[in-house]
């Protein structure tokens, strides 16, 4: 896949997304007649009901591609240095996952939250501490999670080009493409359009030929 067109099936659902947030927030503010009328802010945050789908079809691209690409990578690495996956899945789900999840909690806070009872506001500031403690945490680890993904991508994305072991600072550059992929897609994915477009490394080649020789 070109790097534009990935660029427009990652970040189009985005961008859709944002101009539906903007229409909303537009539609809005041009609607107050009055100041001193009363106002439903819910109707600020309609946009959620058309936002959250586009984010979860941006959310499990994202992941089939880095899944896809992971597994792809690790296949072109020389067969020595070929990683264990099962961490590095988890590093790339468990975030997206986590998203989606906060996605569906900020749709019901705000689909809620202006019928709230504020006579109960003590109740709800032990409910918010309560519920800081659990969500810190698993934001710090979800950061983590993600920035590992992108540390072994970028890792296996060297590896694979010159076929040996590569240091943190062979592919520093690889692992901020990553992180920062609307930009990196541009200088990543012909990369590995091009390794993808040349032939096996001749010691993959024999382990393949070992493999069909000892099915025979």
């Amino acid at each position: 896949m070109k790097h534009w067109q990935l660029f427009l099936l990652l970040y189009l659902p985005i961008i859709v997304a944002m101009i539906f947030m903007f229409r909303s927030y537009y539609l809005f503010f041009t609607n107050i007649k009055d100041i001193n009328n009363p106002l439903n802010p819910a109707e600020m945050f309609s946009f959620f009901s058309y936002t959250m789908p586009i984010s979860f079809i941006h959310y499990i691209v994202w992941v089939g591609y880095l899944l896809t690409i992971l597994h792809a990578l690790n296949d072109r690495v020389p067969t020595q240095l070929k990683r264990n996956l099962t961490i590095p899945r988890l590093s790339i789900i468990l975030p997206v996952l986590y998203s989606m999840t906060i996605c569906l909690f900020t749709y019901y806070l705000f689909q809620n939250f202006f019928d709230f009872d504020f006579e109960k506001l003590d109740n709800l500031s032990v409910r918010w501490m309560v519920a800081s403690i659990i969500i810190i945490p698993c934001h710090l680890l979800a950061i983590f999670a993600i920035l590992y993904s992108f540390y072994v991508l970028a890792k296996l994305l060297k590896t694979a080009e010159t076929q040996r072991e590569s240091d943190f600072e062979d592919f520093i550059a690889e692992f901020f493409f990553f992180w920062i992929y609307s930009i990196g897609v541009w200088f990543i994915q012909p990369r590995i359009n091009k390794l993808f477009e040349q032939e096996k490394p001749e010691s993959q080649i024999e382990e393949q030929s070992e493999r069909e020789t000892d099915l025979d």
